[in-house]
């Protein structure tokens, strides 16, 4: 099996929202509050999600998820 990280390309866009949605989703459920989710497109954080860096995983070259790293001090 082999794993890296790359850096975020526009063509994963919908891969991206997909595991973003998938994993929010299941964390809401965990809650309870699952009829507040918004999907990542609507969200309205979205504007500025991508003022951090983007880290694409790749295993065997498929996209398995990502990693967003704030560089907040």
């Amino acid at each position: 099996m082999q794993v890296r990280t790359r850096c975020f390309q526009s063509l994963d866009y919908e891969d991206l929202c997909r595991v973003h949605d998938a994993a929010r989703l299941q964390e809401m459920k965990i809650g309870g509050v699952e009829k507040y989710f918004i999907p990542f497109k609507e969200a309205p954080y979205w504007y500025n999600f991508f003022d951090s860096e983007i880290r694409i995983v790749e295993v065997n070259n498929e996209f398995a998820g990502f990693v967003r790293i704030s560089h907040i001090i």
